[in-house]
């Protein structure tokens, strides 16, 4: 979660350097897979609510990365915030770890504080695409080691390449969907 300090401290340098601009996809690597399956937000927006006991508020964006935020900010700050998480995530190696729900879907997490929910649905109505594009979700050169080997994964390590899809095209093109509120 980012603190009042951190978000006044980052602002500051937001507004000095810019931050309506896309994030160039020539300057960061990015993996070449971007599902033309989307998530459906309101889905998701229940379920993360779900999972974090609706005691937080958080933006989700249009390819349905959710990112928790200090509980009250205005709606500026919680997107700038937001996005600056997502800027973090990608600036760095993106490490994600894929976790089982206790309702069938899946919570992709990152390194920084974000999230990706991958509904079991959506896992079951497209199964074939993710089995076929999975490794396009690798950016280039990266090497993962998983249990199986480098670049070999499992089910759970597919969904989590879907979701950190999702996540760069979030990072990639920032467009907040909306802001929801706790409670």
């Amino acid at each position: 979660m980012i603190t009042r300090r951190e978000l006044l401290v980052t602002g500051s340098l937001l507004a000095a350097f810019g931050t309506g601009k896309k994030l160039q996809a020539s300057s960061l690597p990015v993996p070449k897979w971007r599902p033309r399956f989307h998530p459906p937000l309101k889905e998701i927006i229940s379920r993360f609510q779900y999972y974090r006991n609706n005691a937080q508020d958080f933006v989700i964006f249009r390819n349905g990365t959710c990112v928790p935020v200090e509980n009250g900010i205005p709606d500026h700050d919680a997107i700038v915030a937001a996005k600056l998480v997502l800027k973090r995530i990608i600036s760095f190696h993106p490490d994600f770890q894929t976790l089982p729900m206790d309702d069938g879907n899946f919570l992709v997490t990152y390194n920084q504080p974000a999230f990706n929910v991958i509904l079991r649905k959506t896992v079951q109505s497209n199964w074939g695409k993710i089995e076929r594009h999975h490794l396009d979700g690798l950016v280039k050169d990266e090497v993962i080691i998983s249990p199986a080997g480098q670049n070999i994964f499992n089910d759970m390590g597919k969904i989590g390449l879907l979701g950190r899809s999702y996540m760069f095209m979030d990072a990639q093109n920032p467009r907040a969907a909306r802001i929801i509120r706790k409670g």
